[in-house]
């Protein structure tokens, strides 16, 4: 259980749990159990955690509204549906199988988006994304 370890990091940056065994409860509760702990949060890896929901990832960006690097790749179960990234500037989706069209708009509300990266997603077709100019 990584949530005491990440607990004891209170200027904690960057977190990579990336291909962690963790239940999507356990990421959760280690990412978002003390919000004001993660408000340094700027940069989180979760690819390949495939239990990873989209309601843990809404309290995730709920617990850590500064994100800036986020990378879900490999992360099946994830459609982005309600997830809202307010200081996002890069996004990796490599391998996301629940991504279509329609959810990738939820990066719209992403104002300082600079680069998605989107490769290997089935049930995407065409995107678009509005980027601030």
């Amino acid at each position: 259980y990584a949530s005491p370890l990440i607990l004891a990091c209170p200027e904690l940056t960057d977190l990579d749990l990336s291909g962690s065994k963790l239940t999507d409860s356990l990421l959760r509760g280690a990412i978002t159990y003390h919000q004001a702990v993660h408000h340094q949060l700027t940069a989180l890896n979760l690819s390949g955690c495939t239990p990873l929901s989209d309601e843990t990832l809404r309290e995730v960006t709920a617990a850590c509204p500064h994100l800036r690097y986020v990378n879900l790749s490999q992360c099946p179960n994830i459609t982005l549906d309600n997830v809202r990234f307010p200081s996002l500037e890069q996004a990796r989706l490599l391998d996301c199988d629940g991504l279509q069209a329609a959810s990738i708009h939820s990066l719209n509300f992403s104002v300082a988006l600079q680069e998605v990266t989107l490769d290997d997603c089935a049930l995407l077709t065409g995107v678009g994304v509005a980027l601030p100019q």
